[in-house]
């Protein structure tokens, strides 16, 4: 018997899995228009990338059932003002939600933007910023130390 419902619960999966993989490409197809036009915006930051999601989280919209991604990485920059980083960004201050995050350890902030394309729909645009080690504008500043102190089980392998 359990082997049965094994076999039914892989098939149930599997069909849920087909059935997140049609949406997604009925989103992309759908959406094809909408796709172009972000990706000619993102074309002077390099080669961007775009993908679909379902049934994804948007901070304080809550559950979409379509998330139209896209993404590119700007690397070598000179600073956060390089002109090429700003002709890019302009083209999606005006989105609904606008936000970055930095990582100084890789020297990068993202710039995050998302908009509501139709009811069910969201985009989300990731342009991921490098500056240049050598950079005269920016650098990695040592802001504190932490201490972390943790437990950690370590096991072995007994056998009799």
């Amino acid at each position: 018997m359990r082997k049965i419902e094994q076999l039914n619960n892989a098939l149930i999966n599997i069909r849920s899995e087909r059935f997140q993989l049609a949406k997604r490409e009925k989103a992309l197809r759908s959406h094809r228009k909408f796709i172009g036009e972000t990706l000619r915006g993102l074309s002077k930051a390099g080669d961007g990338w775009v993908a679909s999601d379902s049934n994804y989280w948007v901070e304080g919209k809550g559950y979409v059932a379509t998330l139209l991604r896209f993404g590119v990485a700007m690397r070598g920059l000179e600073g956060f003002k390089d002109q090429a980083l700003k002709d890019v960004l302009e083209k999606f201050v005006d989105w609904d939600i606008v936000e970055s995050r930095d990582y100084a350890d890789y020297l990068n902030r993202d710039f995050i933007f998302a908009k509501r394309v139709d009811d069910g729909t969201w985009a989300r645009v990731t342009v991921g910023a490098y500056v240049k080690s050598e950079s005269e504008t920016c650098r990695k500043v040592l802001k504190e130390v932490k201490t972390v102190v943790r437990n950690e089980e370590v096991f072995e392998l007994v056998c009799d």
